[in-house]
């Protein structure tokens, strides 16, 4: 059955240890089942990816990149999608970024990018439509990421090719790396840049040429107008002003913005108002980005005028200033940026490097690490110089930096002298967002002990929210937009807008039952990798035991009992046992998993 729009029929799969590649056509069947995006590429690690493979063994591991049915089309807010296997914790991982990397990889004339192997010396990869080059990177390694893309953009002579890279950090296989795509557009939490730096592979550029099909274009854009339409209007106003920013203020309002290391969940609001947007808005931003055909423009960039930082340059959200300013005591943007600036340019997770860093500034608080300990460093809340330095010790594994360099809960058990109870993690050890769970308002909780990837503020608080989540990353839309996720637009437009490219009858309910399908690969990959329910239920003891000392829900904390009591509901739903978390065959059977079934019960799982 060929397709009719909305896939080239063609993955790329690329090995650095032969400098070889093949092109793998693209299953019907899968694309239906399994749509692109996190799913296909779900689906493919789960194939590629044989239990227990170190994610650091750079000859055996994978790193997959695939597009989705929408990548290219006229339909507003893309995203890129990746899977791999967290160095951080073993179990499944996955990354989205915006930008048009993802869009370019679908006009070179590919579904997809699968990579293997591991190259003998530093490299990366010229993509040009069906060709494929494999380029010296000698002189790229060691670059940040900003250097890297220019380098490379100016080598190829080409300002229309797209770049994904790393920092330093992945290449000393720091654990809470991520890939960076134009300059400030980072994904891939849980050490995807380090499964890049052990495969010696520093960046991938893309430059595509051809055109993308589609089944039904004038009903594409009649939906992609609809979409626009409501983009642009008055009901999404928040984000045209401030971008994902305006959450700094729904955040200190009552939804948990995270000050240091969870010690409160608001800012002070003396402290305040030079981390809310409306400063950031007068002080620094001078214009905001936009994804591919989108018209939301939600990323501020900004530039710092005061005397220390001046000149320096970046776009910022909600997680940056929860997790690597406000969550690190810094309550200046004029200041904070610079950390963030700092972390893209090394490749490091803003929201696992900032709640690493934020546990060693209370650890420091606390006197379980001193200066002697730190290399010197004075690291107080409001020492901005002290966590950059900190940042970059992380990045190059220097001193602490090593222990820190791991992620909290590995850091933590080496640090020992009760520093495990100051580490803000979740699922499967990974470290928490930037919103508290102590607040009633909104159900962070249910993500961070949920979540696919491990603690995740993207996951989603419901089972219906979670699966059509899976559904939209792998069709592949930002979760911005979408109200699956934190925006306004119904899913039934996006599955209209999938079955005028694709030809297909799509209902919002099989979309649903993709998500579903998706999800429990994802989670299946995990468990056939070891980790059970009790790795993904844990949240810090702090969230139980310590009540909000201040802010709009002084006094609150969670419910331990209750909280169990809503999980074993939640595994019962998902038809998954109560006590393992292991879906029932009878589920995987519904899912047409047949895949895993045979596997689990190869390996006893079932």
């Amino acid at each position: 059955m060929a397709f009719k729009g909305g896939y080239t029929g063609k993955i790329l799969e690329v090995d650095l240890t032969t400098e070889s590649t093949r092109s793998i056509d693209t299953d019907p069947e899968l694309a239906r089942k399994f749509l692109g995006g996190l799913g296909l590429g779900a689906y493919y690690l789960w194939r590629y990816m044989k239990p227990g493979i170190d994610p650091l063994d750079g000859e055996r591991n994978v790193f997959i990149f695939m597009t989705g049915p929408l990548s290219g089309t006229p339909v507003p807010a893309q995203k890129n999608a990746f899977v791999f296997k967290s160095p951080q914790h073993g179990g499944f991982s996955r990354g989205h970024q915006g930008g048009n990397w993802n869009q370019e990889l679908k006009y070179a004339g590919w579904d997809g990018l699968i990579i293997k192997g591991k190259a003998e010396k530093p490299t990366y990869l010229f993509i040009k439509d069906d060709e494929v080059e494999f380029r010296d990177a000698s002189n790229l390694w060691g670059c940040g990421t900003y250097a890297t893309a220019v380098k490379i953009t100016k080598e190829l002579k080409d300002p229309f090719v797209r770049v994904v890279c790393i920092g330093p950090a992945g290449e000393n296989l720091v654990k809470i790396t991520t890939i960076l795509t134009e300059f400030h557009r980072s994904g891939g939490r849980y050490g995807g840049g380090a499964v890049l730096g052990s495969k010696n592979l520093k960046a991938i550029a893309v430059r595509g040429t051809k055109g993308i099909k589609v089944s039904d274009l004038d009903k594409l854009m009649e939906v992609t107008d609809a979409i626009k339409a409501q983009l642009t209007g008055p009901g999404n106003a928040f984000y045209q002003t401030y971008g994902i920013l305006y959450w700094n203020d729904w955040a200190n309002a009552g939804f948990g913005f995270n000050y240091r290391n969870f010690q409160e969940a608001w800012v002070p609001p003396e402290k305040y108002y030079k981390v809310s947007p409306e400063f950031y808005k007068r002080e620094l931003m001078f214009r905001k980005y936009a994804c591919f055909a989108c018209p939301q423009h939600c990323k501020p960039f900004g530039v710092i005028h005061t005397e220390k930082f001046r000149g320096m340059a970046m776009a910022i959200e909600y997680e940056g200033t929860a997790n690597l300013i406000t969550g690190c005591g810094i309550t200046d943007f004029r200041e904070g940026l610079a950390a963030t600036h700092l972390a893209d340019d090394l490749g490091l997770d803003y929201i696992s490097c900032g709640k690493v860093v934020s546990f060693a500034k209370e650890l420091y608080q606390r006197g379980i690490l001193t200066k002697e300990d730190l290399g010197g460093i004075e690291l107080e809340w409001e020492n901005v110089d002290a966590q950059l330095e900190l940042m970059e010790k992380i990045a190059y594994r220097e001193g602490i930096g090593d222990i820190l360099a791991e992620g909290c809960k590995k850091a933590a058990e080496r640090i020992g002298k009760g520093a495990e109870k100051y580490a803000m993690i979740g699922a499967l050890g990974g470290e928490l967002s930037g919103s508290d769970p102590r607040t009633p308002e909104w159900d962070w909780w249910v993500d961070y002990m949920t979540g696919d990837r491990g603690s995740c503020h993207n996951a989603g608080e419901t089972i219906e929210t979670q699966n059509m989540r899976r559904f939209m990353d792998s069709a592949i839309v930002c979760f911005f937009v979408t109200s699956a996720g934190y925006g306004i637009i119904d899913p039934s437009y996006h599955v209209a807008a999938i079955n005028a490219v694709t030809g297909w009858n799509l209902t919002v309910e099989e979309a649903n039952k993709i998500g579903e399908r998706i999800w429990n690969l994802e989670i299946c990959f995990s468990i056939r990798e070891g980790f059970r329910r009790k790795d993904w239920n844990y949240l810090p003891p702090r969230m139980f035991e310590v009540p909000l000392p201040s802010g709009p829900h002084k006094g609150f904390k969670l419910d331990a009992d209750k909280a169990k009591k809503w999980l074993d509901e939640y595994y019962k739903e998902r038809g998954w046992d109560v006590e393992t978390g292991i879906p029932t065959e009878e589920k995987l059977r519904e899912l047409g998993l047949d895949e895993v079934i045979s596997e689990f019960k190869s390996l006893g799982i079932l």
